[in-house]
């Protein structure tokens, strides 16, 4: 909502290869560190030409799991991530999304981490959303 903030998340977007409008779109400011969305982040490591596939293998209230196929290793990496660990990481509270839709943020904050994991370029160091706020 600041004209600093707004400039950053353009120049930001762009050193990432998305325009103005795009990065305005995916990008959000989270006391004072830049946030993507969670689908953006899959989306690039999907892209990633490393990439074989990358996919979601299990999905419920309590956990998901996805696994990639990274060209440049011998075997599959798989990851798991579950509610029990997101409460740990103090990101759930009363009311938000984590409660609303939360087998989606379980989902996607999974496929973040794995794709950091795996694709460090995807994110550039970034964290999703997801992962630091619970905001609606």
């Amino acid at each position: 909502r600041k004209a600093e903030a707004i400039w950053a998340v353009m120049i930001r977007g762009r050193e990432m290869g998305l325009g103005a409008l795009t990065a305005l779109d995916c990008f959000h400011v989270i006391e004072g560190k830049p946030a993507l969305h969670a689908h953006l982040i899959i989306a690039r490591a999907k892209e990633h030409p490393d990439c074989e596939y990358f996919q979601l293998m299990s999905s419920d209230e309590n956990s998901a799991t996805w696994e990639t196929k990274n060209k440049r290793n011998p075997k599959p990496t798989s990851l798991t991530y579950t509610f029990a660990e997101a409460q740990a990481a103090g990101i759930v509270s009363n009311g938000g999304n984590w409660v609303k839709r939360r087998k989606e943020m379980i989902r996607k904050t999974c496929g973040v981490q794995l794709a950091r994991i795996e694709y460090p370029g995807s994110a550039l160091g970034l964290y999703a959303i997801e992962e630091l706020t619970d905001d609606d």
